[in-house]
């Protein structure tokens, strides 16, 4: 579905082939392993390679998919989060200990909330 602001264009991926692939591909947690792989090999699915990658990048650019996130540890991600991309370094780290919880970006104050904050107390 294509959707358009402000002159620039973004996707809303839906072909449910193309979902299935991408998510072979990210190894959700809470599946069993042999079975995601007997399931993978009947389905012919494809291993994650540059060109395929290219392919995809090319037919759907600024694509939005819908993901749902398990937490490792503690954390509470607000509506809107930004979710990126984990580095191969990060990948190695969590292979190699299960209690890496991941990079973690420093706390940010939020401006609008100290300012309501601050009316309250005043009052």
């Amino acid at each position: 579905e294509y959707m358009g602001i402000s002159g620039r264009a973004f996707w809303i991926l839906r072909t449910r082939k193309l979902l299935r692939q991408i998510s072979f591909w990210c190894h959700p947690t809470s599946g069993k392993r042999r079975y995601r792989q007997h399931r993978a090999s009947k389905m012919n699915e494809k291993e994650l390679a540059e060109d395929t990658l290219m392919s995809i990048n090319q037919h759907y650019p600024r694509a939005l998919v819908w993901v749902s996130l398990s937490l490792l540890r503690k954390g509470n991600p607000e509506l809107h989060t930004m979710i990126c991309i984990p580095e191969k370094d990060d990948l190695l780290q969590l292979n190699n200990d299960q209690h890496f919880c991941g990079p973690q970006e420093p706390k940010h104050k939020d401006q609008f909330k100290n300012k309501l904050w601050k009316r309250k107390g005043r009052t």
